[in-house]
């Protein structure tokens, strides 16, 4: 398999654009090396289970998995693997080699872009690569989910955790698209879903929007299935669509999981006990076959939990919210229990 990316990203501020001919490289490079990688591969060996952390941009999947990578020891995709999207387990033990099996975090990120070499990516090339999403938008996931090679897909999740011989941490949000195929095809792993109060993510994911193109009226971060009826809003009402949609994909597909296979988490609540959320995952984890980890060192009493409540866009932002519900329940496109921006 060999995918093509587009590279619009002229239109990204100096800082957060992409050098196009670094990208043409590694896509050159990563078609070379995917036939190695599916020849090397061992789909009898063990599986380890894997980590998924899902959850809305700007809601602290970024510093989930920087917590649980540094603090149980679990195998993550760093600056260095990211690089190889199309052949992830050859990315993994090169990082391996060059870094070892010791990080460090900061547990600091930008946007969700982490600056260490160690520390977690969002692997964004990967997951759009295995879900067909390249071309978004437009994105109907039932319809792609029949085109999926799930059989390969499986390979190659399994082939990353037997390069770092443990279980991994994977930012996955894309994840949301397909939560009960996935769930299917690798039964072994976990799901967790992280959430914010919806009028925060609204609020940063404005800011966001300017940080990158200098205005709050460009799409950034992913398509809900029905974006279509959010295009022509104002940037404001358009994020709250996003927000309320994506939200709702999410605790649509984790409800038909198990309770054992999801932990459910609030960002305030990672923040405000942060031991406590690594411990819950831990045990998690422990009660997969063939799985003993533990806390590694002593995890921060706490982190700062940043809200806006405050300000006065928080309060416009919430207001919004509420009438883009409505909107979106009157047109059947959100469930009359749901649609907050959290997963309960």
């Amino acid at each position: 398999m060999s995918t093509t990316y587009k590279y619009d990203e002229m239109s990204q501020r100096v800082g957060f654009r992409k050098d196009i001919s670094d990208e043409t490289f590694l896509t050159a490079l990563n078609r070379h090396l995917e036939p190695f990688e599916e020849q090397s591969s061992d789909e009898n060996a063990a599986a380890f289970p894997r980590v998924l952390i899902l959850g809305l941009h700007r809601s602290g999947t970024t510093v989930l998995s920087q917590l649980l990578a540094h603090y149980l020891g679990l195998g993550v995709v760093d600056n260095i693997a990211a690089r190889f999207w199309l052949a992830p387990a050859t990315g993994i033990r090169l990082s391996r080699m060059i870094l070892g099996n010791d990080r460090v975090t900061t547990l600091s990120s930008t946007y969700g872009k982490t600056a260490g070499v160690g520390e977690p990516h969002e692997f964004s090339y990967f997951w759009h690569h295995w879900f067909k999403m390249e071309n978004m938008p437009p994105y109907a996931p039932a319809a792609a989910a029949k085109t999926i090679d799930w059989t390969a897909f499986t390979a190659t999740m399994r082939s990353m955790t037997r390069a770092w011989g443990k279980p991994m941490v994977l930012k996955a949000p894309d994840v949301a698209y397909h939560i009960e195929d996935v769930a299917t095809t690798l039964p072994e792993d976990i799901f967790i879903n992280i959430t914010r109060d919806p009028a925060d993510i609204v609020v940063s994911l404005l800011r966001a929007r300017m940080a990158y193109y200098g205005n709050t009226e460009t799409w950034l971060g992913s398509y809900p299935e029905r974006w279509d009826v959010l295009q022509g809003m104002n940037g404001r009402d358009q994020v709250a669509g996003q927000v309320l949609l994506l939200a709702d994909m999410a605790r649509k597909g984790l409800r038909r999981l198990p309770a054992r296979r999801v932990v459910h988490l609030t960002l305030q609540h990672l923040c405000a006990d942060p031991a406590s959320a690594i411990a819950d995952v831990r045990d998690r984890l422990n009660a997969c076959p063939g799985v003993s980890v533990d806390i590694q060192a002593t995890p921060p009493e706490k982190l700062t939990y940043n809200t806006y409540e405050s300000t006065p866009e928080y309060a416009v932002c919430a207001q919004r919210l509420a009438v883009m519900r409505e909107k979106l329940l009157s047109m059947g496109l959100l469930d009359s229990d749901g649609g907050e921006g959290q997963c309960a």
